[in-house]
């Protein structure tokens, strides 16, 4: 698995461990290439990171940080080798804990994400294990932030969370790409 774009483009991204099941490079350089200029100073949370490949992608690309939610050690300590290897622990923080339990935690609070990344895992997802992750996450984004929930293709049609709306969706193989934005409130005239 490689980084398909910007400063680290051609990289190797760190072998999974784990039970983690990273997105195929083709997915994420469709969604980065859809992205452009909105990842460049981005502040980036990527749940259920595993490698990290969605937010060390967004750090090759210009993203100003990213937060790491894990809750694998071993998906952790190859993501901390990675970062260090690629002289991004600066902008970089790696927190090791269970979703949706961890994101509670202060290192979330007011931080207004301007895109999150959340990589489900499946077969959790079809249990209904996180249904309301999405509805959890609102609070989360910046006004102008995007998340983007890869969920299995046969999910993909379930209606957004009260405060969000889908603004497209990317379909390939078994999964689905959710992009999801805040609902903007207008003016009163």
């Amino acid at each position: 698995m490689k980084i398909t774009g910007g400063i680290l483009r051609g990289r190797l991204l760190p072998e999974p461990a784990g039970r983690a099941r990273p997105p195929l490079a083709i997915l994420r350089q469709m969604v980065f290439n859809s992205l452009g200029e909105r990842v460049i100073e981005a502040r980036v949370l990527d749940i259920f990171a595993g490698s990290g490949s969605w937010g060390l992608e967004a750090l090759s690309r210009g993203a100003a940080s990213c937060v790491f939610l894990e809750q694998d050690r071993r998906c952790i300590q190859g993501l901390k080798e990675a970062l260090q290897e690629f002289g991004l622990s600066d902008s970089a923080q790696v927190i090791q804990g269970r979703v949706p339990q961890s994101l509670a935690r202060r290192e979330f609070s007011d931080v207004g994400f301007g895109l999150i990344f959340a990589d489900t895992p499946f077969d959790a997802f079809l249990r209904g294990d996180f249904a309301d992750l999405e509805q959890r996450l609102v609070s989360l984004l910046a006004p102008d932030g995007l998340l983007l929930h890869r969920v299995p293709s046969q999910t993909s049609s379930m209606p957004p969370p009260q405060g969000l709306e889908l603004v497209k969706l990317k379909a390939h193989g078994i999964s689905a790409l959710r992009f999801l934005a805040p609902i903007q409130q207008k003016p009163a005239d």
